[in-house]
């Protein structure tokens, strides 16, 4: 099943499966260890729904739903 990072449930784990977006926050993103494969804990949501907190490479980042809204990946 393919959806996005903003529609995973707190708690989930997912695979990278495609990266779209404008090049800068695309590249932003492969900088910050986001790529195709790579395994994400989504961690939860702020109390108002944005940002949302994942766990990817062992490190905790926090990401805007329009930015989460680019990455398409699948629930393992």
């Amino acid at each position: 099943m393919s959806l996005t990072l903003d529609q995973v449930l707190p708690g989930q784990f997912v695979e990278i499966t495609a990266i779209a977006g404008e090049p800068g926050l695309v590249q932003r993103l492969y900088e910050l260890g986001f790529c195709e494969g790579e395994r994400i804990e989504f961690l939860g949501r702020a109390p108002l729904g944005d940002p949302i907190e994942i766990r990817i490479a062992n490190s905790r980042i926090s990401l805007r739903k329009v930015e989460a809204a680019g990455i398409t990946v699948r629930v393992v």
